[in-house]
Protein backbone atom coordinates (compact mmCIF):
# COMPACT_ATOMS: atom_id res chain seq x y z
CA UNK A 1 0.00 0.00 0.00
CA UNK A 2 2.83 2.20 1.02
CA UNK A 3 4.32 1.88 -2.74
CA UNK A 4 0.86 2.59 -4.13
CA UNK A 5 0.71 6.07 -2.76
CA UNK A 6 4.05 6.99 -3.27
CA UNK A 7 3.58 6.36 -6.93
CA UNK A 8 0.14 8.57 -6.91
CA UNK A 9 2.47 11.22 -5.08
CA UNK A 10 5.17 10.95 -7.97
CA UNK A 11 1.92 11.07 -10.50
CA UNK A 12 0.47 14.32 -8.88
CA UNK A 13 3.46 15.59 -9.21
CA UNK A 14 4.27 15.05 -12.59
CA UNK A 15 0.68 16.44 -13.79
CA UNK A 16 2.05 19.89 -11.19
CA UNK A 17 5.02 20.57 -13.08
CA UNK A 18 3.46 20.06 -16.49
CA UNK A 19 0.60 22.94 -15.70
CA UNK A 20 2.71 25.41 -16.91
CA UNK A 21 4.20 23.32 -19.46
CA UNK A 22 4.39 25.13 -23.42
CA UNK A 23 1.88 23.31 -25.89
CA UNK A 24 2.52 22.07 -28.96
CA UNK A 25 0.16 21.76 -31.80
CA UNK A 26 0.47 19.61 -34.70
CA UNK A 27 -2.09 21.00 -37.59
CA UNK A 28 -1.35 18.29 -40.16
CA UNK A 29 -2.95 14.88 -39.96
CA UNK A 30 -3.92 11.73 -42.00
CA UNK A 31 -5.59 9.89 -39.65
CA UNK A 32 -8.66 7.85 -40.36
CA UNK A 33 -11.59 6.36 -38.06
CA UNK A 34 -10.99 2.92 -36.40
CA UNK A 35 -13.28 0.33 -38.57
CA UNK A 36 -15.96 -0.67 -36.17
CA UNK A 37 -14.80 -4.26 -36.35
CA UNK A 38 -11.87 -3.14 -33.79
CA UNK A 39 -14.02 -2.81 -31.21
CA UNK A 40 -11.99 -5.02 -28.87
CA UNK A 41 -9.71 -1.91 -28.52
CA UNK A 42 -11.79 0.62 -26.18
CA UNK A 43 -11.25 4.30 -26.62
CA UNK A 44 -9.44 6.09 -23.87
CA UNK A 45 -11.52 9.19 -23.06
CA UNK A 46 -9.90 12.41 -23.55
CA UNK A 47 -8.06 14.02 -20.65
CA UNK A 48 -7.67 10.62 -18.91
CA UNK A 49 -3.90 9.74 -17.51
CA UNK A 50 -2.29 7.23 -19.84
CA UNK A 51 -3.70 10.73 -22.79
CA UNK A 52 -1.83 12.92 -20.30
CA UNK A 53 1.17 10.54 -20.47
CA UNK A 54 1.37 10.57 -23.90
CA UNK A 55 1.22 13.90 -25.14
CA UNK A 56 3.63 14.94 -22.61
CA UNK A 57 6.09 12.48 -23.62
CA UNK A 58 5.27 13.25 -27.06
CA UNK A 59 5.66 17.23 -25.91
CA UNK A 60 8.72 16.71 -24.82
CA UNK A 61 10.79 14.62 -27.91
CA UNK A 62 9.31 16.85 -30.18
CA UNK A 63 11.36 20.30 -28.42
CA UNK A 64 14.34 18.06 -28.31
CA UNK A 65 14.00 17.45 -31.91
CA UNK A 66 13.05 20.56 -33.02
CA UNK A 67 14.28 23.38 -31.10
CA UNK A 68 18.19 22.89 -30.43
CA UNK A 69 18.98 24.29 -26.96
CA UNK A 70 15.05 24.33 -25.88
CA UNK A 71 14.25 24.29 -22.23
CA UNK A 72 11.24 24.14 -19.78
CA UNK A 73 8.43 21.36 -20.21
CA UNK A 74 6.47 20.99 -23.54
CA UNK A 75 3.51 19.03 -24.41
CA UNK A 76 1.12 17.73 -27.16
CA UNK A 77 -1.44 19.81 -27.51
CA UNK A 78 -3.78 17.14 -28.88
CA UNK A 79 -3.20 13.81 -31.39
CA UNK A 80 -3.53 14.39 -34.69
CA UNK A 81 -7.09 14.36 -36.22
CA UNK A 82 -8.66 11.02 -36.31
CA UNK A 83 -5.50 9.13 -34.42
CA UNK A 84 -6.70 7.54 -31.02
CA UNK A 85 -5.53 6.24 -28.16
CA UNK A 86 -7.01 3.10 -27.31
CA UNK A 87 -6.50 0.11 -24.89
CA UNK A 88 -6.59 -3.96 -24.77
CA UNK A 89 -6.83 -6.34 -22.11
CA UNK A 90 -7.18 -10.00 -22.72
CA UNK A 91 -9.72 -11.93 -21.04
CA UNK A 92 -7.27 -13.71 -18.89
CA UNK A 93 -5.87 -10.65 -17.69
CA UNK A 94 -8.44 -9.05 -16.51
CA UNK A 95 -8.85 -11.96 -13.94
CA UNK A 96 -5.49 -11.37 -12.98
CA UNK A 97 -5.71 -7.77 -12.64
CA UNK A 98 -2.86 -7.08 -14.76
CA UNK A 99 -2.00 -3.72 -16.55
CA UNK A 100 -3.87 -2.32 -19.65
CA UNK A 101 -1.85 -1.88 -22.84
CA UNK A 102 -2.48 1.13 -24.96
CA UNK A 103 -1.71 2.07 -28.32
CA UNK A 104 -2.53 4.41 -30.66
CA UNK A 105 -4.50 3.91 -33.87
CA UNK A 106 -5.47 6.38 -36.51
CA UNK A 107 -2.64 5.27 -39.37
CA UNK A 108 -4.24 5.44 -42.70
CA UNK A 109 -4.53 1.97 -44.44
CA UNK A 110 -6.23 0.76 -47.67
CA UNK A 111 -9.90 -0.66 -47.15
CA UNK A 112 -8.68 -3.81 -48.56
CA UNK A 113 -6.23 -4.88 -46.45
CA UNK A 114 -5.72 -8.01 -44.89
CA UNK A 115 -3.44 -7.85 -42.65
CA UNK A 116 -3.80 -6.38 -39.50
CA UNK A 117 -4.32 -2.71 -38.64
CA UNK A 118 -1.49 -0.57 -37.97
CA UNK A 119 -1.24 0.77 -34.83
CA UNK A 120 1.88 2.30 -32.14
CA UNK A 121 2.94 1.02 -29.26
CA UNK A 122 4.34 4.12 -27.48
CA UNK A 123 5.18 7.62 -27.75
CA UNK A 124 8.64 7.00 -29.41
CA UNK A 125 7.21 4.39 -32.09
CA UNK A 126 4.67 7.09 -32.98
CA UNK A 127 7.53 10.02 -32.92
CA UNK A 128 8.91 9.43 -36.19
CA UNK A 129 5.56 9.59 -37.76
CA UNK A 130 4.11 12.59 -36.18
CA UNK A 131 7.39 14.77 -37.60
CA UNK A 132 6.90 13.64 -41.22
CA UNK A 133 3.19 15.27 -40.36
CA UNK A 134 5.43 18.43 -39.32
CA UNK A 135 7.00 18.63 -42.44
CA UNK A 136 6.02 19.17 -46.12
CA UNK A 137 6.83 15.71 -47.59
CA UNK A 138 3.54 13.88 -49.02
CA UNK A 139 5.13 10.81 -49.77
CA UNK A 140 4.15 8.88 -46.62
CA UNK A 141 7.21 6.47 -47.80
CA UNK A 142 9.54 9.40 -46.79
CA UNK A 143 7.68 8.31 -43.03
CA UNK A 144 10.82 6.37 -41.01
CA UNK A 145 7.98 4.15 -38.70
CA UNK A 146 11.97 4.90 -35.39
CA UNK A 147 10.83 -0.50 -36.73
CA UNK A 148 10.42 -3.83 -34.73
CA UNK A 149 14.23 -4.68 -33.09
CA UNK A 150 14.58 -7.04 -36.19
CA UNK A 151 14.28 -4.39 -38.92
CA UNK A 152 16.91 -2.26 -37.05
CA UNK A 153 20.25 -3.59 -37.71
CA UNK A 154 24.30 -2.02 -38.03
CA UNK A 155 24.68 0.38 -40.64
CA UNK A 156 27.66 -1.98 -41.74
CA UNK A 157 25.64 -4.74 -42.16
CA UNK A 158 24.98 -3.00 -45.34
CA UNK A 159 27.32 -2.60 -48.61
CA UNK A 160 26.33 1.33 -49.85
CA UNK A 161 25.56 0.16 -53.89
CA UNK A 162 27.60 1.95 -56.72
CA UNK A 163 26.89 5.42 -57.27
CA UNK A 164 25.39 6.15 -61.09
CA UNK A 165 28.41 7.31 -62.65
CA UNK A 166 26.59 11.02 -63.99
CA UNK A 167 27.03 11.43 -60.26
CA UNK A 168 30.65 10.42 -59.55
CA UNK A 169 32.09 14.16 -59.15
CA UNK A 170 29.58 14.55 -56.41
CA UNK A 171 30.98 11.93 -54.22
CA UNK A 172 32.17 13.14 -50.43
CA UNK A 173 29.97 16.44 -50.93
CA UNK A 174 27.14 17.37 -48.29
CA UNK A 175 24.52 17.12 -49.51
CA UNK A 176 23.56 20.45 -49.01
CA UNK A 177 26.37 21.52 -51.32
CA UNK A 178 24.79 20.27 -54.27
CA UNK A 179 22.58 21.86 -57.16
CA UNK A 180 19.47 19.30 -56.62
CA UNK A 181 17.40 21.65 -58.38
CA UNK A 182 19.73 21.70 -61.30
CA UNK A 183 20.00 18.15 -61.28
CA UNK A 184 16.05 17.63 -61.53
CA UNK A 185 16.19 20.04 -64.44
CA UNK A 186 19.11 18.33 -65.99
CA UNK A 187 17.14 14.54 -65.59
CA UNK A 188 13.74 15.94 -66.01
CA UNK A 189 12.47 14.38 -62.75
CA UNK A 190 9.68 16.65 -62.36
CA UNK A 191 7.67 15.06 -65.33
CA UNK A 192 8.66 11.40 -64.30
CA UNK A 193 7.74 10.00 -60.93
CA UNK A 194 10.64 7.02 -61.54
CA UNK A 195 13.16 9.40 -62.25
CA UNK A 196 12.56 11.31 -59.37
CA UNK A 197 12.46 8.29 -57.48
CA UNK A 198 16.02 7.07 -59.20
CA UNK A 199 17.64 11.09 -58.08
CA UNK A 200 16.71 10.10 -54.04
CA UNK A 201 17.94 6.75 -54.43
CA UNK A 202 21.26 8.21 -55.38
CA UNK A 203 20.76 10.96 -53.01
CA UNK A 204 20.75 8.32 -50.36
CA UNK A 205 24.44 6.88 -51.43
CA UNK A 206 25.79 10.07 -51.68
CA UNK A 207 24.48 10.95 -47.55
CA UNK A 208 26.01 7.51 -47.20
CA UNK A 209 29.07 7.00 -48.48
CA UNK A 210 30.01 11.18 -46.89
CA UNK A 211 28.67 9.81 -43.60
CA UNK A 212 30.96 6.92 -43.53
CA UNK A 213 34.26 8.36 -44.47
CA UNK A 214 33.99 11.45 -41.87
CA UNK A 215 33.89 11.65 -37.94
CA UNK A 216 33.20 14.47 -35.26
CA UNK A 217 34.30 14.28 -31.66
CA UNK A 218 32.18 14.94 -28.74
CA UNK A 219 32.50 15.11 -24.81
CA UNK A 220 36.08 17.15 -25.01
CA UNK A 221 37.88 15.68 -21.73
CA UNK A 222 40.64 18.82 -20.15
CA UNK A 223 43.48 16.03 -19.48
CA UNK A 224 46.44 17.60 -20.77
CA UNK A 225 48.75 15.85 -23.34
CA UNK A 226 51.17 17.18 -25.31
CA UNK A 227 50.19 18.08 -28.13
CA UNK A 228 46.69 16.41 -28.70
CA UNK A 229 43.30 17.50 -27.66
CA UNK A 230 41.45 14.05 -25.67
CA UNK A 231 37.92 13.51 -26.05
CA UNK A 232 35.05 10.98 -24.64
CA UNK A 233 33.79 9.91 -27.91
CA UNK A 234 33.24 10.10 -31.78
CA UNK A 235 30.90 9.61 -34.12
CA UNK A 236 33.18 7.68 -36.23
CA UNK A 237 31.32 7.22 -39.69
CA UNK A 238 27.93 6.02 -38.70
CA UNK A 239 28.65 4.48 -35.42
CA UNK A 240 28.76 5.88 -32.14
CA UNK A 241 31.81 4.82 -29.66
CA UNK A 242 32.63 6.20 -26.60
CA UNK A 243 35.56 5.79 -24.04
CA UNK A 244 34.88 2.35 -22.31
CA UNK A 245 33.19 0.74 -25.24
CA UNK A 246 34.72 -2.42 -27.25
CA UNK A 247 35.87 -1.86 -31.02
CA UNK A 248 36.38 -4.48 -34.06
CA UNK A 249 39.96 -4.00 -34.86
CA UNK A 250 42.35 -5.07 -38.13
CA UNK A 251 45.68 -6.49 -36.88
CA UNK A 252 48.20 -6.76 -39.68
CA UNK A 253 48.75 -10.49 -40.65
CA UNK A 254 51.56 -11.45 -38.09
CA UNK A 255 49.41 -10.23 -35.24
CA UNK A 256 46.43 -12.04 -36.03
CA UNK A 257 48.51 -15.58 -36.04
CA UNK A 258 49.41 -14.65 -32.75
CA UNK A 259 46.46 -12.74 -31.12
CA UNK A 260 43.87 -15.21 -30.74
CA UNK A 261 42.44 -18.90 -31.46
CA UNK A 262 41.22 -18.93 -35.00
CA UNK A 263 37.53 -17.46 -35.26
CA UNK A 264 37.76 -15.78 -31.75
CA UNK A 265 37.44 -12.15 -31.73
CA UNK A 266 40.28 -10.03 -31.14
CA UNK A 267 38.56 -6.57 -29.56
CA UNK A 268 40.37 -3.22 -28.24
CA UNK A 269 38.71 -1.35 -25.19
CA UNK A 270 39.01 2.67 -25.75
CA UNK A 271 40.29 4.33 -22.95
CA UNK A 272 40.63 7.70 -25.09
CA UNK A 273 40.37 9.34 -28.22
CA UNK A 274 43.03 11.93 -29.06
CA UNK A 275 43.18 14.57 -31.95
CA UNK A 276 46.71 15.66 -32.71
CA UNK A 277 47.25 19.35 -32.93
CA UNK A 278 50.04 19.20 -35.53
CA UNK A 279 48.73 17.14 -38.60
CA UNK A 280 45.17 16.17 -37.31
CA UNK A 281 45.92 12.40 -36.75
CA UNK A 282 42.75 10.74 -35.02
CA UNK A 283 44.49 8.18 -32.60
CA UNK A 284 42.72 5.45 -30.45
CA UNK A 285 44.12 4.62 -27.17
CA UNK A 286 43.23 1.24 -25.13
CA UNK A 287 44.16 -2.39 -24.41
CA UNK A 288 43.60 -5.29 -26.52
CA UNK A 289 41.96 -8.49 -25.56
CA UNK A 290 41.46 -11.87 -26.97
CA UNK A 291 38.42 -14.44 -26.60
CA UNK A 292 40.05 -17.86 -26.04
CA UNK A 293 38.80 -21.42 -24.85
CA UNK A 294 39.43 -22.96 -21.80
CA UNK A 295 37.98 -26.50 -20.51
CA UNK A 296 35.75 -26.26 -17.45
CA UNK A 297 38.02 -28.44 -15.65
CA UNK A 298 40.45 -25.69 -15.68
CA UNK A 299 40.99 -23.58 -12.72
CA UNK A 300 40.09 -20.02 -14.12
CA UNK A 301 42.89 -17.67 -13.56
CA UNK A 302 42.20 -14.33 -11.35
CA UNK A 303 39.57 -12.73 -13.28
CA UNK A 304 38.91 -8.99 -13.82
CA UNK A 305 35.99 -9.65 -16.17
CA UNK A 306 33.81 -6.99 -14.09
CA UNK A 307 35.76 -4.13 -15.93
CA UNK A 308 34.80 -5.18 -19.12
CA UNK A 309 32.52 -3.43 -21.60
CA UNK A 310 29.16 -4.86 -21.28
CA UNK A 311 29.29 -6.31 -24.85
CA UNK A 312 32.28 -8.27 -23.99
CA UNK A 313 30.27 -9.65 -21.17
CA UNK A 314 27.61 -10.64 -23.04
CA UNK A 315 29.44 -12.39 -25.60
CA UNK A 316 31.52 -14.94 -22.73
CA UNK A 317 27.59 -14.99 -21.22
CA UNK A 318 26.78 -16.28 -24.40
CA UNK A 319 29.35 -18.73 -25.33
CA UNK A 320 29.60 -20.20 -22.25
CA UNK A 321 26.13 -21.39 -22.62
CA UNK A 322 26.54 -22.83 -25.74
CA UNK A 323 29.65 -24.54 -24.63
CA UNK A 324 29.27 -25.35 -21.40
CA UNK A 325 27.47 -29.00 -22.66
CA UNK A 326 30.41 -29.55 -24.73
CA UNK A 327 32.86 -28.90 -21.66
CA UNK A 328 34.41 -25.67 -22.66
CA UNK A 329 33.58 -22.31 -21.55
CA UNK A 330 35.44 -18.68 -22.66
CA UNK A 331 37.98 -16.17 -21.46
CA UNK A 332 38.56 -13.02 -22.78
CA UNK A 333 42.42 -12.41 -21.82
CA UNK A 334 44.49 -9.31 -21.92
CA UNK A 335 46.86 -9.43 -24.63
CA UNK A 336 47.80 -5.87 -24.50
CA UNK A 337 47.63 -3.36 -21.99
CA UNK A 338 48.48 -0.22 -23.41
CA UNK A 339 48.53 0.46 -27.16
CA UNK A 340 47.38 3.27 -29.43
CA UNK A 341 46.40 2.93 -33.34
CA UNK A 342 45.65 5.43 -36.17
CA UNK A 343 41.75 5.56 -37.29
CA UNK A 344 42.32 3.05 -40.50
CA UNK A 345 42.45 0.41 -37.58
CA UNK A 346 39.33 0.98 -36.25
CA UNK A 347 36.83 -1.61 -38.00
CA UNK A 348 34.19 -0.71 -36.18
CA UNK A 349 32.06 -1.23 -33.39
CA UNK A 350 31.76 -4.83 -31.52
CA UNK A 351 28.34 -6.34 -31.50
CA UNK A 352 27.22 -9.36 -29.50
CA UNK A 353 27.08 -12.40 -31.51
CA UNK A 354 23.47 -12.93 -29.52
CA UNK A 355 22.23 -9.78 -30.77
CA UNK A 356 23.97 -9.71 -34.60
CA UNK A 357 23.23 -13.40 -35.72
CA UNK A 358 19.24 -13.41 -35.53
CA UNK A 359 19.49 -10.33 -37.41
CA UNK A 360 22.07 -10.75 -40.24
CA UNK A 361 21.59 -14.53 -40.55
CA UNK A 362 18.62 -16.12 -38.59
CA UNK A 363 19.35 -20.21 -39.97
CA UNK A 364 22.47 -19.35 -39.00
CA UNK A 365 21.87 -19.09 -35.25
CA UNK A 366 19.60 -22.25 -35.12
CA UNK A 367 22.20 -24.07 -36.69
CA UNK A 368 24.43 -22.31 -33.57
CA UNK A 369 22.13 -23.13 -30.72
CA UNK A 370 21.20 -26.80 -32.32
CA UNK A 371 24.70 -27.61 -32.91
CA UNK A 372 26.23 -26.04 -30.03
CA UNK A 373 29.19 -24.06 -32.04
CA UNK A 374 29.68 -20.18 -32.26
CA UNK A 375 30.70 -18.84 -35.29
CA UNK A 376 32.37 -15.65 -35.69
CA UNK A 377 29.24 -13.17 -37.22
CA UNK A 378 31.67 -10.56 -37.07
CA UNK A 379 32.98 -11.46 -40.00
CA UNK A 380 29.87 -10.64 -41.95
CA UNK A 381 30.17 -6.89 -41.41
CA UNK A 382 31.84 -4.36 -43.45
CA UNK A 383 34.64 -2.16 -42.00
CA UNK A 384 34.28 1.59 -41.53
CA UNK A 385 35.27 3.29 -44.30
CA UNK A 386 34.70 0.31 -47.09
CA UNK A 387 32.99 2.40 -49.13
CA UNK A 388 34.02 4.12 -52.37
CA UNK A 389 34.43 7.31 -51.53
CA UNK A 390 36.94 10.06 -51.01
CA UNK A 391 37.73 10.38 -47.42
CA UNK A 392 36.61 13.52 -45.30
CA UNK A 393 37.57 13.34 -42.29
CA UNK A 394 36.75 15.10 -39.52
CA UNK A 395 33.82 17.67 -39.93
CA UNK A 396 33.10 20.05 -36.77
CA UNK A 397 29.82 18.24 -35.91
CA UNK A 398 27.29 15.59 -36.40
CA UNK A 399 24.95 18.01 -38.41
CA UNK A 400 27.63 19.11 -40.82
CA UNK A 401 28.07 15.09 -41.24
CA UNK A 402 24.49 14.94 -42.58
CA UNK A 403 23.72 18.39 -43.51
CA UNK A 404 21.23 17.76 -46.41
CA UNK A 405 20.29 14.62 -45.54
CA UNK A 406 17.69 15.74 -43.37
CA UNK A 407 15.46 18.80 -43.64
CA UNK A 408 16.85 22.20 -42.52
CA UNK A 409 15.98 23.24 -39.31
CA UNK A 410 15.80 19.77 -37.71
CA UNK A 411 18.28 18.92 -34.92
CA UNK A 412 17.96 15.41 -33.55
CA UNK A 413 19.24 14.89 -30.05
CA UNK A 414 21.77 13.20 -29.14
CA UNK A 415 21.48 12.73 -25.55
CA UNK A 416 21.99 13.97 -22.91
CA UNK A 417 25.30 12.20 -22.09
CA UNK A 418 26.83 14.14 -25.66
CA UNK A 419 28.36 17.83 -25.84
CA UNK A 420 29.87 18.21 -29.37
CA UNK A 421 32.85 19.48 -29.80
Amino acid sequence: MASRKAKDIKAADNEFQYANATPIQIWRSDGTEMPSEYSQYEKVEEGAKPIIEWQNKLGQALAAELMAGATGLYFLQDFPSHYHLRWYQAKEDKKKHQAKHYYLFGYPEEPSASKARKYYRSPNHFLPHLLWLIGESQDRGDCALAKEEADIRPFLAFSIPQINAVLLDFKGKALAEINWQGLQDRFGTQADASRREGLAIEATKLAATRVDQCYSTFNPIQEVVQNYDVFGGIFLGAEKICAGEAVRIQLAREQQEHAAEKGLPVVMVVKRILISRLDGTLVFEGSLWKLQHTPLTQQPRASNQPQLPTAMLGEKEFRDGILQSRGWSVEWVLANQNMSVDESVIRGRFYETRRLTPILNPAKFEEMLHQKHVDDIQTLLNNRGDSNSPRVGRVLNRAQAVAGAVPAGVFHSLGPDVIEA
